[in-house]
């Protein structure tokens, strides 16, 4: 993998990096092994340091990465997570029905009508409708 230099611009002056679906499989992967290995783990999740941790761990398996514990790394934890958060509310509250996931095609199956209606009350989880979700199994995990 290689930094171009557009990239190395947005890191040097603080703009959003894009995260690529190998980088987020390399940090998900990385919180697995940091949860298996109990290294950071409290009660309720991981403890401090964690993220600088994931920071040394990403530099190890992708040298060429830029990426930075503050903001990069912490910002797309909270990603992963609201969006873990949401998915996992339409196929699991108590209030919600006609929701399961596919497991062959990694998404979330519903009738349209099902979707419709949840939509209409819940307008973050629209964007799930046939998404392919990489990560649930893992992030449910960690």
């Amino acid at each position: 993998m290689r930094m171009d230099n557009q990239e190395q611009d947005n890191a040097s002056n603080g703009l959003k990096h894009l995260w690529t679906d190998s980088e987020d499989d390399v940090l998900v992967d990385c919180l697995v092994q940091l949860k298996v290995k109990g290294r950071f783990v409290v009660d309720i999740g991981f403890g401090g340091g964690y993220v600088g941790k994931l920071e040394e761990m990403l530099k190890e398996k992708i040298p060429v990465t830029n990426i930075k514990a503050h903001p990069s790394i912490w910002s797309r934890l909270r990603t992963l997570k609201h969006q873990w958060q949401i998915v996992h509310n339409m196929i699991y509250d108590a209030n919600t029905s006609g929701f399961g996931r596919d497991p062959v095609n990694k998404c979330i199956k519903a009738e349209d009508a099902v979707w419709e209606q949840y939509v209409k009350g819940n307008k973050n989880a629209g964007k799930f409708c046939n998404r392919k979700l990489r990560h649930f199994e893992k992030l449910a995990f960690i």
